[in-house]
């Protein structure tokens, strides 16, 4: 109900929704909260930075950055239903996101085995895995897509 009053008010101040997030994923970190399934909050055109550039972190409460593999989906779903309530109401710890230069089509591609480096700086920051993502990050988006339905 938190987020949806957020989003709601967002929207009507203007906001534009641009994609959805989907957090929890993690198997470790579900365990660390004591929670069995993902959550996710909503994208803001506003929170979108480029390739490259300079974040203001100034924006953000707690500052961390994450690697995460990016669907573009060509439909819109509608009717939300939460129903976790702790970090549904963070908007699944979003604040800014960064897309790729060049979208990837997933044909032939294994996103289980798809590996990620994240830098800070130039130098290196975390390494991740798409099987990190509920197995394969393809679970994640039919995930968001079931509980949206």
């Amino acid at each position: 109900a938190v987020q949806e009053l957020a989003t709601q008010a967002a929207l009507a101040a203007g906001r534009r929704l641009s994609g959805r997030k989907v957090g929890l994923t993690s198997l470790a970190v579900q365990q660390q909260l004591g929670v069995d399934q993902p959550d996710f909050g909503m994208l803001f055109a506003d929170m979108e930075c480029h390739d490259g550039q300079a974040i203001d972190s100034t924006r953000l409460i707690q500052p961390k950055a994450e690697g995460e593999i990016a669907f573009i989906v060509d439909s819109a779903i509608e009717d939300w239903k939460i129903t976790l309530v702790d970090t549904v109401a963070d908007n699944a710890s979003s604040g800014l996101y960064v897309l790729g230069k060049t979208p990837v089509s997933l044909h032939g591609l294994d996103l289980a085995l798809e590996g990620m480096l994240l830098e800070k700086n130039g130098a290196q920051a975390a390494i991740g895995v798409g099987a990190a993502c509920m197995g394969n990050p393809l679970d994640a988006c039919l995930w968001l897509a079931r509980t949206m339905a």
